[in-house]
Order: C-alpha cells, then structure tokens, then sequence
C-alpha cells in the first residue's frame, strides 16, 4: 500500500490550484498559531513534526492560497499525514475546524491531480454494494484458501495481509439476510449499519437490532443503505461522496431517526443535509434495557475519536457500561488507534506508531476484553493486538451488552 502513498505525491500541484477551491477561508483566518493543538494531536505526538500540527498545515495551505508557497509534493504528503479525527479543533479556543480545511484541500488535489487508481475503484464498490458483496465473498474464499495454503493467496495482497489474517470477512452481509420490514410504524428509527459490521462483524448488527427491539425501539433496517461516505470524503472524492450521500437520503427518508452502530458513520451522517437525526447506539438505549448474567469481566473502553469528540460524547456509553454489575469498567486515558481509515494504509509506519502507544496505556491495565464502537478502531486494535500475540477479544459494545442479556460472551 505504500504505493498508493508514493502515488498521491509524485506530482506537483499548479500554483493557483486552490484559487477556485471551496475553502473555508474563515476557518484558516481564525487561527492564531497558538499551538494549543500540538498537546492533542496524534500525529504531532508521534512525529514532532511542526508542519504536520494543525497550525503548522493551516500556515502552509495559507502560504500556498496566498502565492508564497509552491504546492510540492511535499506539501501534498504534509496535507496527507491528518487522521481528520478532530482533536485540534476541540482542543482549540477559537473552534477552527482544521479537519474540515484539510479535506478541502484534498478535493482539489484530488480536482487537479485525480485519485490513485485503487482509490477510485474503491470508492466505486462502495457506490455499488451488489459488486461490493461479491468482492467480499471472494475475500472471504481468499481467506478460507490461505488457512488451506499458508502465504497464498494473500501473499499477492501484501498491504492487506495485516488485516486479512486478524479479521475474517462474513460468509453474508448482514443487508444481504433477513432484514426487518421495511414498512416503519410511526416515529420509527432506521438502523445504519455500516461496512464493517455489514461485511465483518454482522454479529454485532444483529445484536444491536435485538437490543433495540428489547428496548421497545420501532427499528427498519433499509436494504438500500450504502457506505456513509467518509472515506471518500476523506480522500478529496466529493463526487462519490455526494453521491453516497444522496442515497443514504433515500434510503433513510421519512424515518424519524438514525441509530448508527460506529462513532465514525455517526460523525459522517451527522454532517449530511437532510437526514434524520443520528445517534449512535448506546444514546438509543435505556440502562434498563440491559440487565447483568455472566462472569465478572474487566472491561477497557477505547473511545473512538469520533465519540469523544461528538455532540454526546462518550457519557451514553459509559453508563451503560458502568451499570452492568458483571463489568469492572477500567480507567482508560482517551487516545487515538491510529487508524483514521485510508491514513493506516497510505501511511501504515506513523499509523503503527501512534497504534503501539495506544495499545501499551491498553493492555497495562489488564483487561479481559476491549470495547469500542467504531469500525476502524476494531479493525486497528484487533490487528494490533494479533501482532503482538495477544489473546485480548476486541468487540463492539452491542455484542457485550448482549451478551449480558444471554450469561455468555461469545468469543470473549
């Protein structure tokens, strides 16, 4: 994958290539280059790299809007070297959204130069989720080969090996099964699933979908839902993003809410003109609606960025958790995976670096299982945790919650 890296940055961009760019001009004038922002950011706190904090990218995108600067390839590494997991902007006084600049930035790149090769076909499956499944079931025979035949067939795929061999697809796609009706009864809410528990962790969707009809929660799950978007967005794609914006729209209408099973989608959703309201599971839920069974577990909850830094934060979560008399939920200091979705394969050193101090502040306080509800942190803790030959499970909370419901924590 380091290709695609190499990729993004072997032209330069023509001066002047963010004259006709929506830029959010304001965001890069509220700035003060205080440096607040260095205390939060992961990358800084990996790297030490000034250009790559958030005022240190918000100076450059300046220099080179105003003329100042070249926009090298080396500046187009810079603007790719942010996880956008929003850390500066709650840190920092003014609010400025660097998150938000970066991604525009990166669309016109993207307007200028294109996208690598994989990027687009990437995002083309993700506009297309029939062609998406059957890529996922060949995946999944992959991955059923390479137990048979070790180093093949994923040997071919070196810059997916890492998570290949941690995570195995789903032999169906959760929206591929039995899905409840789709005609919704008043005030219902749509379930939206998301591509990992869609692709990877269906389990989880179906436990999320038990405990919200437990809870007496009116629940659709729209066949037609799609990809949320924000790796498209992320990369500088607006096009595929707009587009999976339009038809989560249509898939969600009339609803008269969202319940998003990762931190990330939620974020992402939340930003999509005319949607219904988006909450992530653990807000849907009542304490009551879970009640305790099973072995006493020590519990670490890994909040995802996108939790920590939403509109409800991670409270919702954490008090259902910590209510559960069979859980000893751990003190755990917030932190970023490293994962923020393309950034772990363009960028797989930095991402490992940030993963390995995340995983040691984890794994000292000795849990007997990790919690977190976002799609790419499973995937990031989940692959790490292997690498380090560690049998600690990595799950979502809904399949900890019900577990409780059931006595029993399957694969825990």
């Amino acid at each position: 994958m380091a290709s695609v890296a190499k990729s993004a940055v072997k032209s330069a961009l023509k001066k002047g290539f963010l004259d006709g760019a929506a830029l959010a001009v304001d965001e890069l004038l509220k700035c003060s280059r205080c440096g607040r922002c260095q205390a939060v950011c992961p990358v800084y706190l990996a790297t030490g790299q000034e250009r790559l904090v958030a005022r240190g990218k918000l100076a450059l995108i300046q220099a080179v809007r105003e003329g100042g600067l070249e926009p090298t390839p080396a500046f187009i590494d810079t603007i790719s070297r942010c996880l956008l997991c929003g850390a500066c902007r709650s840190f920092c006084a003014r609010g400025v959204d660097t998150a938000a600049v970066i991604e525009q930035v990166r669309a016109a790149a993207a307007s200028s130069l294109g996208l690598p090769r994989l990027y687009s076909l990437l995002f083309a499956g993700l506009e297309k989720p029939a062609l998406l499944g059957v890529a996922a079931r060949a995946g999944r025979l992959f991955q059923d080969l390479a137990g048979v035949v070790p180093g093949a067939p994923l040997s071919l795929l070196p810059w997916v090996g890492k998570y290949a061999a941690a995570l195995k697809l789903a032999a169906k796609p959760f929206l591929s099964g039995d899905l409840p009706a789709a005609e919704p009864s008043a005030g219902a809410v749509g379930l939206f699933v998301g591509c990992g528990a869609n692709y990877v962790w269906p389990e989880a969707a179906r436990a999320a979908l038990g405990l919200l009809e437990r809870a007496g929660v009116s629940v659709v799950v729209p066949a037609a839902q799609v990809c949320c978007g924000l790796p498209a967005a992320g990369a500088g794609d607006s096009a595929s993003a707009a587009e999976l914006a339009h038809r989560n729209r249509e898939a969600f209408a009339g609803l008269s809410g969202i319940v998003a099973l990762c931190a990330s989608c939620a974020h992402h959703l939340r930003r999509i003109p005319g949607l219904p309201p988006v909450r992530l599971l653990a807000e849907a839920l009542p304490t009551a609606a879970v009640t305790p069974g099973g072995d006493r577990l020590r519990v670490a909850y890994h909040a995802p960025c996108h939790a920590r830094f939403s509109p409800a934060g991670t409270k919702p979560l954490l008090g259902l958790l910590a209510a559960l008399p069979n859980v000893e939920l751990l003190e755990v200091e917030d932190a970023c995976c490293g994962f923020g979705g393309l950034f772990s394969l363009t960028h797989p050193e930095l991402s490992l670096s940030i993963l390995s101090q995340r995983l040691r502040g984890l794994l000292a306080l000795h849990p007997d299982a990790v919690v977190t509800d976002c799609s790419g942190c499973l995937v990031q803790l989940t692959a790490g945790l292997r690498e380090m030959g560690r049998d600690v499970p990595v799950v979502h909370p809904a399949q900890l919650l019900a577990g409780t419901l059931a006595g029993t924590f399957p694969g825990i």
